[in-house]
């Protein structure tokens, strides 16, 4: 069953980003960038990133917790492709309160093409750190959210100064209509 998801899945990615006839990438079972990241990421990374594609970078942290131990966000972990900002979140737990450490077996799986990535911002709040994504669209924008603990700032600054140089050369940063008629007819020849 993993398969026919991993096959749906890549020809939905070909469709976003029109790579039908793009040739190469790479192995990411094989890479480096990945050996940092905690197995269920790695793993995941490795069957679901996007094919024919180059592994940038990534990073991870674990859950954050708010006050009287309830989980604020989930485990997550972000892989840069050159096409892709991925990113893999655990399952986050049904009850409020988190007396010990559970299991975690499922992930959620966002895909954020570089060509739509507008802007980012990191803003502070108490125990940790807010990364907000914008994207771009015909009708406006689109935002996402994600927590993460103040030592991985660093870290996520990083990866995001990649990801925003990469958007600005594979979309022109000055033109909104990604989803023109123009652009879709040179998508398909």
């Amino acid at each position: 069953m993993q398969k026919v998801y991993r096959n749906a899945l890549q020809d939905m990615l070909r469709g976003l980003d029109g790579s039908k006839n793009v040739k190469g990438g790479q192995d990411w079972g094989k890479s480096r960038i990945l050996t940092d990241l905690p197995l269920k990421f790695r793993n995941v990374s490795i069957i679901y990133g996007p094919q024919n594609s180059y592994l940038v970078a990534g990073v991870h942290w674990g859950e954050v917790y708010g006050s009287f131990h309830r989980q604020a966000a989930p485990a997550t972990a972000m892989v840069l492709s050159d096409r892709y900002l991925m990113i893999i979140a655990e399952e986050k737990p049904a009850r409020w309160f988190q007396f010990r450490a559970e299991s975690h077996y499922g992930e959620i799986i966002t895909y954020f093409p570089l060509d739509r990535l507008a802007k980012f911002e990191i803003r502070r709040t108490g125990r940790f750190s807010v990364l907000e994504l914008e994207g771009r669209r015909v009708d406006g924008g689109e935002k996402l959210q994600l927590l993460f603990p103040l030592e991985r700032e660093a870290a996520l600054l990083n990866l995001m100064g990649k990801a925003l140089s990469i958007s600005r050369t594979v979309g022109d940063p000055q033109d909104n209509s990604l989803y023109s008629e123009e652009k879709t007819q040179r998508a398909v020849h």
